[in-house]
């Protein structure tokens, strides 16, 4: 993402027009659609429909590109049949959907803080991303600092998220971010000028952390059903 959004940096400063520069960034993304006929389906998945035959063709495919030993494949075919037996027995358990995560008080309280959670970690995010025009100084350097921020939030989040676990580390992110957001609201404005710059990257930098973090958290608060 950070590298996307540098070089973004660099293509807007020469495209001034926003729908030049919309269509420049958007109509490549449509060769994604290539990856219909390009990118073969997953064997795991392939497996659990039945589709033994399509599965083995794609493994053994991987395995030639890879220059791997076919030997060692073969005697995992009649793992494969225990494995389609497995999941044609899982199609009798209860199917999960978006409202088990209000089903129990539990997972109602997880659901609700994950949501006030997100909702607050985005708006200072695209708040600070936004309005970095009204920040002093020129506007594309601003924008490529805030998005190189990345890489000291993605460090701070590696580090700090090992040590102090995943809610203490967040909760410290906020605190931070929070404070900082309230000082520069509060400062008079002759002090603020020389401030926002220094605020403006540390929110760049807590916020990014904080979003890697709960990239991770969320997943892990829920069950594997319901991911």
């Amino acid at each position: 993402m950070t590298t996307g959004l540098v070089i973004l940096t660099g293509i807007a400063y020469f495209i001034r027009q926003w729908r030049a520069l919309q269509l420049l960034i958007s109509i490549p993304q449509s060769t994604i659609l290539a990856y219909w006929w390009f990118i073969p389906e997953s064997p795991r998945w392939l497996l659990s429909q039945g589709r033994v035959k399509e599965a083995e063709v794609i493994i053994m495919m991987a395995a030639r590109i890879n220059k791997a030993d076919l030997c060692p494949l073969l005697p995992m075919q009649g793992s494969w049949k225990v494995q389609i037996e497995s999941s044609q027995d899982r199609k009798h358990e209860p199917k999960y959907t978006v409202f088990d995560l209000l089903r129990t008080p539990k997972l109602r309280s997880i659901t609700l803080n994950v949501f006030f959670h997100w909702i607050a970690v985005c708006m200072v995010y695209f708040g600070v991303s936004l309005n970095v025009t009204l920040l002093p100084g020129n506007t594309y350097v601003n924008f490529c600092i805030l998005s190189l921020m990345d890489i000291p939030g993605c460090m701070v989040a590696m580090v700090l998220t090992e040590k102090l676990g995943r809610p203490k580390s967040l909760c410290l992110y906020f605190v931070i971010a929070g404070l900082g957001c309230i000082g520069s609201s509060i400062l008079p404005e002759r002090f603020s000028k020389g401030y926002c710059h220094k605020m403006a990257g540390l929110w760049a930098c807590l916020n990014n952390t904080c979003f890697y973090s709960s990239w991770l958290y969320t997943t892990e608060l829920y069950p594997t059903v319901l991911r």
